[in-house]
């Protein structure tokens, strides 16, 4: 309870204090902003030492105060320092014709309002500077000319800047060239048009080191209106900017011929956009803030199609792929862009011809290959995209064809093979060892002559091929 009881008391003390401050005469308030002023040209911050100083010349003109002289001569000290040339000169001769010959700074004050002309002259005749970066400013490299700004909010600490061109009350103005250098001196861009008051304005060029090539114009430093933009690998882009964001539609030409048109909004693709090939095929969808979202149809150049739902940017749900007559061809679950889940492949009379799971875009698990009646084809398992395990495989009529087993995707191991199809039992068949995919060692091949009639006969193979019977390698190699 005290500590609640104690809180209250402490919002209002602290309410009052500042209604207090707030309530503080004029002349108090002016006095702070130069004791603050003061100790920010201490710490080489002229800028924010001039900012105060026009919040000292606003209690003026709203309560209308009566500044000392020195207050003038201090004004126009702190504007020449942050390079406020006009604002230096017309503080300058405020003291002059208020304090006169007999004024404490009257010599200090000729000097300043020397040097200020000088300066004056100078950026009103648009003399060619030359800057170099500084935080988040440009100044000019020869010591008879500083002042020159040129306006860049995101420059980073390995990252210069140079500007050829016009200067004129303390900033960079009219035509001339930027060149940009970042990333340890391994890229640069160099580019050409207007700046006013430091900030690009109207028609750029832009040239990039790789050989990019970007052209628009700028508003106040921020791209705005239509751009033509041509990338180094062959890319074109052509469309609006606005407040420095591509916002609008755009077109995209790709080398290979691929255009991609549609939408952007607040610099992301969003909305339903086209993406056609050279070679005919084309998707069609939706993004949302620059992914993609919403169902997509996928046309090829054959006339097939896919079609079925992105989520953040991947396929993500049921798909399904058709022929040109529109009948399904394949069909099945997609989990964060990958295959995963259950498919089913078909037949133009929509007959299944294949199904099975697949596991992360790989076939994993039992597959069965089905004949048109719907009879088994082939069956066995998949791991991880390859057979591994038994498989099976039979004749229209039922008649096992082949039985056995995969390592690795490769036949491996004992298989029995049937020459021919019948009813079961009354087949012919061969059987013998695989050895990564090859026949390899003794083979027995059987084949009936009759009802109760088999013939047998031994071979030899050696990687996939028929070297002699079994009689003519015993005999060679002297076996009884």
């Amino acid at each position: 309870m005290r500590g609640v009881i104690g809180a209250v008391y402490l919002g209002v003390w602290l309410g009052w204090v500042m209604g207090v401050a707030a309530q503080l005469p004029p002349e108090i308030q002016a006095d702070r902003y130069l004791l603050r002023a003061d100790r920010l040209m201490e710490a080489k911050d002229p800028k924010g030492a001039l900012e105060l100083i026009g919040k000292i010349v606003a209690l003026q003109k709203e309560h209308g105060l009566t500044l000392p002289n020195e207050f003038h001569f201090k004004h126009a000290r702190v504007a020449m320092s942050a390079a406020s040339v006009q604002q230096s000169l017309d503080a300058v001769n405020t003291y002059l014709l208020a304090a006169g010959r007999e004024g404490k700074f009257y010599r200090e004050a000729l000097e300043l309002l020397e040097e200020a002309e000088q300066f004056q002259s100078w950026f009103d005749a648009e003399l060619t500077c030359t800057g170099k970066s500084r935080g988040a400013e440009c100044w000019m490299e020869v010591t008879d000319h500083p002042g020159c700004y040129v306006w860049n909010p995101n420059l980073q600490s390995d990252e210069t800047v140079t500007w050829t061109g016009k200067c004129a009350g303390g900033q960079a103005q009219g035509g001339g060239t930027l060149k940009w250098i970042w990333d340890g001196a391994k890229k640069s861009s160099e580019s050409t048009g207007h700046l006013k008051d430091g900030t690009e304005h109207g028609h750029w060029v832009n040239r990039f080191m790789n050989g990019s090539v970007h052209e628009g114009p700028y508003v106040e430093g921020k791209r705005h209106g239509q751009w033509v933009e041509r990338f180094a690998d062959g890319v074109a882009a052509e469309g609006p900017w606005v407040e420095d964001k591509r916002h609008g539609q755009w077109i995209l030409r790709y080398p290979n011929g691929d255009v991609w048109q549609g939408p952007f909004v607040n610099g992301k693709r969003h909305g339903d956009w086209i993406e056609r090939s050279a070679e005919g095929t084309s998707r069609l969808g939706p993004y949302v803030e620059g992914t993609k979202q919403g169902d997509w149809v996928e046309h090829d150049e054959d006339g097939t199609s896919t079609k079925g739902p992105y989520e953040e940017g991947e396929k993500h749900g049921h798909w399904v792929s058709l022929r040109s007559d529109g009948s399904v061809y394949e069909e099945g679950p997609y989990v964060n862009g990958e295959k995963h889940g259950h498919w089913v492949i078909r037949r133009t009379d929509k007959s299944v011809d294949e199904e099975g799971p697949y596991v992360e875009g790989m076939k994993d698990g039992k597959w069965i290959s089905r004949f048109k009646d719907g009879t088994v084809y082939s069956a066995g398992p998949y791991v991880r995209g390859e057979k591994h395990g038994h498989w099976s495989r039979y004749w229209n009529d039922g008649c096992l064809w082949s039985e056995g087993p995969y390592v690795e995707g490769k036949q491996h191991g004992h298989w029995v093979e049937w020459s021919f199809g019948g009813q079961i039992g009354e087949c012919g068949y061969n059987e013998g060892p695989y050895v990564k995919g090859e026949q390899h060692g003794r083979w027995l091949l059987r084949s009936r002559l009759g009802k109760n009639r088999v013939r047998v006969k031994a071979v030899i193979y050696e990687n996939d091929e028929y070297v002699r019977t079994e009689r003519e390698w015993k005999e060679r190699y002297q076996f009884r």
